[in-house]
């Protein structure tokens, strides 16, 4: 079950990135996910992941993403009041660049320390690759 379960937690953080806003809670990536918050929790206790850990890495996959795509700094694109959270939040989920060197959703998987289930990294690295690679998609960086 844990295999079938990391994949869906993947898939729910890929959909995230096509996402207007950034998640913010487990909630809204359960509804991203097309399920209730109880079900989304379900699988990351079955893949011994916590979901908070969950939402923060797809908010930082989130900020990289829609970065490269408006040519901004994924810093810029989180939605924390006070820079100190911000740094917080950096500190945990490791490099989301200085602003001047873009980062690459590829190196951030490598890199970050919120998701430590490298199944669920490998299967979202996949799902971006497919994603950007697929028919009329320009390339994330994956």
């Amino acid at each position: 079950m844990a295999a079938t379960t990391t994949c869906r937690i993947a898939h729910a953080i890929v959909k995230a990135l096509d996402e207007p806003y950034c998640v913010r809670t487990t909630t809204d990536l359960s509804d991203v996910a097309g399920v209730a918050c109880s079900t989304f929790r379900m699988w990351c206790r079955a893949s011994d992941v916590h979901p908070r850990d969950v939402v923060y890495f797809a908010q930082a996959l989130w900020a990289i993403s829609m970065a490269s795509r408006l040519g901004a700094s994924p810093r810029d694109l989180l939605a924390f009041a006070e820079k100190r959270t911000l740094d917080r939040f950096e500190a945990r989920s490791g490099t989301l660049g200085d602003g001047s060197s873009a980062v690459s959703l590829r190196d951030f998987c490598a890199r970050q320390h919120l998701v430590e289930h490298r199944y669920i990294v490998a299967e979202t690295r996949r799902l971006i690759a497919a994603r950007s690679s697929g028919p009329g998609r320009s390339g994330t960086g994956a």
